[in-house]
Parts: structure tokens; C-alpha cells; sequence
């Protein structure tokens, strides 16, 4: 589990999107409608497949009730009662119209409980009330105890710290310091890392 930190604006987002095309085998230079992706460097990709979580989850049309199912899902996995009432209520619906925050966590729940080799997390914690967060905080912890391969996009350190294997810091663009959780945050080199490690942008 890598987890990417770093100021808004540095590139966190844009990296998960131009990781997502260079596993689809997508040219990365080609401009997207209005978007243009591109980096600079090498990137020596072996997978295939991925699922990723967007920053606001998943606005997708297709049913509540479908995606359920074809994910092998069932309601045990929401937090409370209520939540399992007011999904089981809106399983007609497509899942763009259920609110947040169900929404978003069912869209978490359908990228974890995907079989893609390769998990992508963009802000899986954003503007998560409780009991949502704890459930996701959770959720993402089984994972990396499980061995799954994921890239989380986080300005949480805390989560970073807990469920991380290896720790980046982008800012500006830039990769500035990428290495073990441990070292990241109680050995870190690099003084920008240190800097934000101790104010936070």
C-alpha cells in the first residue's frame, strides 16, 4: 500500500488518473475532452487492471440493486441499521442519485471488493462524517493486512500512517521524498517533507 500526501494542487489526483490510463494501455499524452494528462519519466507497467475511487465517488446510472449484486455485496457491511434501511430502500435507484454519504461509501465498497490487482483511492476519507469514516478507515486497513496492492490519495495522516507500507510526499508537481511509513514520518530527509509533516501543506 503506497499512500501519496501532499498540499492541494500538487498532482495527487492527476497522478492516480495518468496511473489509471497507463494500466488501460492509454496513451497518456492524448488530450480527453478538455483534460490533457502527461508525465515525464519512466513507468514500467506490468498489471492490467484497476478500480479507482474518485475524490467524490462513483455518479454511475446503473442500479443500486445491480451493482450489489454483481460486486456479491450484501447490506451487512453498512455501519448502522439506518444506513442498511436507506440503501435497501433506494436499490431501484441508480446509484447517481443516492446521497452522500451513502453513496460514496458504497462506492468505496464496490473499488475494495473489486478483484482488480491494482486498487486506486482518491480521498477516500473527504468530508466523511462518522460512523462513514471509521468504517472506511477500517475497510482500508483489512485491505493492507490482506496484502492488496493499492495507491491511496490522502491528506489524512493519520490514515497514512496506520495502513501504509510506503509513504510519497508531491508538491508542485514534484515527487519531494518517498519511502517506508516509519521512515517517512520519524526519519524523513527531505525539509520540505518536514515542513509538512509539521504544518500540513
Amino acid at each position: 500500500v503506497l499512500c501519496i500526501v501532499g498540499p492541494g494542487g500538487s498532482g495527487k489526483s492527476t497522478l492516480l488518473r495518468i496511473l489509471e490510463r497507463l494500466v488501460a494501455g492509454v496513451d497518456t499524452t492524448t488530450a480527453t475532452s478538455d483534460i490533457q494528462l502527461w508525465w515525464q519519466g519512466q513507468v514500467d507497467v506490468t498489471i492490467r487492471e484497476c478500480a479507482r475511487l474518485r475524490q467524490h465517488g462513483n455518479f454511475s446510472r446503473e442500479l443500486v440493486d445491480e451493482l450489489l449484486a454483481g460486486a456479491g455485496l450484501d447490506l451487512s457491511w453498512l455501519p448502522t441499521d439506518e444506513a442498511r434501511e436507506q440503501l435497501q430502500a433506494l436499490g431501484g435507484q441508480p446509484l447517481a442519485e443516492v446521497p452522500d454519504p451513502l453513496r460514496r461509501a458504497l462506492s468505496f465498497a464496490l473499488v475494495a471488493c473489486s478483484s482488480a490487482p491494482l486498487l486506486l483511492f482518491d480521498e477516500p476519507l473527504f468530508a466523511l462524517p462518522e460512523p462513514w469514516s471509521t468504517l472506511i478507515r477500517g475497510w482500508l486497513g483489512a485491505l493492507a493486512e490482506q496484502g492488496r496492492t493499492a495507491v491511496i490519495v490522502t491528506h489524512h495522516l493519520p490514515l497514512a500512517r496506520a495502513v501504509a507500507d510506503r509513504v510519497a510526499l508531491l508538491a508542485d508537481g514534484q515527487l519531494i521524498e518517498c519511502g517506508p511509513t516509519e521512515d517517512f514520518f520519524c526519519r524523513s530527509e527531505h525539509p520540505r517533507t518536514r515542513r509538512y509533516l509539521q504544518w500540513g501543506g
